[in-house]
């Protein structure tokens, strides 16, 4: 039976452009800002408007499936039924913030789906192989129960509303105090030994670094491990220049609007 599992964090590249600079206090102050630290869009989310729209999306999905495996039966196809669960990526099934993400696991370049947050499990939607291909030609020509079937991308749809916490309103990032934040971030991260225009470039770089390491050399893994530590050092240094520096500036932007 076919199961995929399915990473999906909010994103927590730092923002498409803002973070600021010119440290005003030095690394230890910065990193003790942001014990328990929540991004201004954070705080502003109406958590349980977002739990009951991903509740009502996962019950589309399983509504959707009963009905087409109920069709797609009555159709002769021996048709095992999609399943979809959700749990938290944490032992302790609290999801992380995106803090807590940057500085354990960097943006999630590297060690990838180690990122705290959700993961959906979807079993079935199998048939058995001899009906593989008969079954393979009725979804492609959209026989009479193509209708019934949850044909969107659920795993989309979910990561969209998460994706949705962080987004900045444009008038926001035309702000001139917002672009000149971004020119201190840029001083903040020099500070610390990056030198980033903004930080996607930053989250370029080492993505770009990741694509370059060759996994058939007998160093890739001490290599890889070495990128990841440097993603972790780099977003976390991201982190704590946007806490000093951007958040006075977005908080003032977006939660006193």
């Amino acid at each position: 039976m076919k199961r995929s599992r399915i990473a999906l964090i909010v994103v927590s590249h730092l923002l498409l452009a803002s973070c600021s600079g010119a440290s005003n206090g030095d690394a230890g102050s910065a990193a003790d800002e942001i014990e328990g630290y929540l991004f201004p869009w954070e705080l502003a989310v109406d958590e349980e408007a977002m739990e009951q729209e991903l509740d009502r999306l996962l019950q589309e999905f399983r509504d959707s499936e009963v009905l087409f495996t109920e069709c797609v039966r009555a159709e002769g196809f021996d048709y095992v039924g999609r399943t979809i669960e959700q749990e938290a990526v944490t032992s302790d099934l609290e999801l992380l913030t995106q803090a807590d993400q940057l500085q354990e696991f960097g943006y999630g370049i590297v060690r990838g789906e180690g990122n705290g947050g959700l993961n959906l499990f979807i079993d079935g939607g199998t048939v058995p192989f001899g009906e593989m291909a008969e079954f393979d030609e009725y979804l492609q020509t959209e026989g009479d129960c193509f209708d019934l079937r949850y044909n969107n991308d659920i795993q989309f749809q979910v990561a969209e509303l998460q994706g949705s916490v962080s987004y900045i309103p444009e008038r926001v990032l035309a702000d001139p105090d917002f672009i000149d934040a971004q020119g201190n971030w840029v001083e903040c991260m020099a500070e610390r030994g990056f030198n980033y225009r903004n930080p996607s470039e930053a989250f370029n770089d080492i993505e770009s670094s990741l694509i370059k390491l060759d996994p058939n050399t007998e160093d890739y893994l001490d290599k890889l491990d070495a990128l990841g530590e440097f993603e972790v050092e780099v977003a976390t240094s991201d982190l704590e220049c946007f806490v000093t520096e951007v958040d006075p500036v977005l908080r003032q932007l977006i939660i006193s609007d």
